[in-house]
């Protein structure tokens, strides 16, 4: 029967292998693996378009079982999101919004493995052309279509998840949103962080998505739909998610903090929070981090931010206080890192200077942070 294909055919995509009674495991991707899978997502995606009613229930428990029984390595978490991208482009707008609000619900319940996925799922729709409500006459499932749902309900919601991993992954995952060329995924970021008085919530946060929440094992998961309860989705005020996202550069994992100091970066590099002192004294900050690692990535934080607005003030100030302490580190490759950035932004920029010559950006960028160095930042 076509349920009995659809079965076969998603440990196919899983990149799982299945004996008669044993428990699936996963395969080593490799080009003859990846070209199996991509086959038979061909094929699916020939039987929807084909049969198109008679398949669409089946595509839709399909998605399901891949989200619901996905590992947690990366790399076959990647390629399932990218499998699942190509599978709803066969979707109806009405078939995609109940996909997506079966993923909402799952992105909260799942364990850790399916939470992940759930934010790589995210991101490769994200990438595709948003679905139009008035291509779906339900209008109880037409919020679900917009990619601001999908940024600040799926997304955005999982910052607050009880797994740092999910919680960086997350965070990591929204600065990238910055970057992508849509208008509106662009917009949905500026909505979260744009002032609306809330007030700042610094204690007390309600994570979602426990670890302890459990899943019905191989032996008892039949291939049907799997059903959630849902509940709405609480407002986060601009305050609070600006705070939340401060407190997370501080986080107590490596990881999160990483990922915080990203997203902070590009939320402040595309202006959707304010450039003020409050906001990028955490990345000078983060550049004497106990975790070497984190000092790295605040020094390469700091030097994207000043190339990307090398004429603010503020951001000079910030990269002064980041780089130039970190010169003397006690760790040799951070001492490095930071020289290197010395030498580059403010060293070879340096040329003997007379009334009348003209100064390149770089140069008027040296004299700026040298001049800031004998004002306001002499204590360095």
């Amino acid at each position: 029967s076509l349920r009995r294909v659809f079965h076969q055919l998603h440990y196919v995509i899983l990149m799982m292998k299945k004996g008669n009674r044993e428990k699936p495991t996963p395969l080593v991707p490799s080009p003859a693996i990846l070209s199996t899978r991509d086959h038979a997502v061909h094929f699916i995606c020939h039987l929807v378009e084909d049969l198109k009613e008679l398949a669409r229930p089946f595509l839709q428990i399909l998605l399901q079982h891949i989200c619901f029984q996905m590992v947690e390595k990366s790399e076959i978490r990647s390629h399932g999101a990218q499998a699942v991208g190509m599978l709803i482009t066969q979707m109806t707008s009405a078939d995609y919004a109940r996909f997506i609000k079966w993923l909402f619900n799952f992105s909260r319940k799942a364990k850790v493995a399916g939470r992940l996925f759930s934010i790589d799922v995210v991101m490769v729709l994200l990438e595709q052309p948003e679905r139009k409500t008035e291509e779906c006459q339900d209008l109880e499932l037409q919020c679900f279509l917009p990619h601001r749902f999908l940024i600040q309900s799926l997304l955005f919601a999982r910052r607050t998840d009880d797994s740092p991993t999910v919680q960086g992954h997350s965070l990591a995952c929204l600065a990238q949103c910055l970057e992508l060329p849509s208008p509106n995924v662009t917009r949905a970021v500026h909505n979260l962080f744009s002032a609306t008085g809330a007030q700042t919530v610094l204690e007390g946060e309600i994570t979602e998505g426990s670890s302890q929440a459990t899943q019905k094992t191989f032996r008892t998961l039949p291939f049907r739909t799997v059903e959630f309860s849902s509940t709405e989705p609480s407002d986060c005020e601009a305050r609070e998610n600006l705070a939340l996202l401060l407190r997370r550069v501080k986080h107590s994992k490596v990881n999160v903090r990483k990922s915080a100091l990203q997203a902070l970066v590009g939320l402040l590099k595309h202006n959707v929070v304010p450039m003020i002192w409050e906001n990028l004294e955490k990345l000078s900050e983060c550049c004497r981090d106990p975790a070497v690692s984190v000092k790295k990535k605040a020094l390469s934080c700091v030097g994207e931010l000043l190339a990307a607005k090398p004429e603010c003030t503020v951001v000079q100030k910030a990269w002064l206080q980041g780089v130039l302490p970190a010169v003397m580190d006690a760790e040799s490759s951070v001492q490095d890192k930071a020289l290197e950035a010395l030498d580059q932004v403010v060293l070879c920029s340096i040329k003997a200077y007379f009334a009348g010559r003209h100064l390149d950006a770089g140069q008027r960028l040296t004299w700026d942070l040298l001049t800031l160095l004998c004002n306001e930042c002499k204590n360095l």
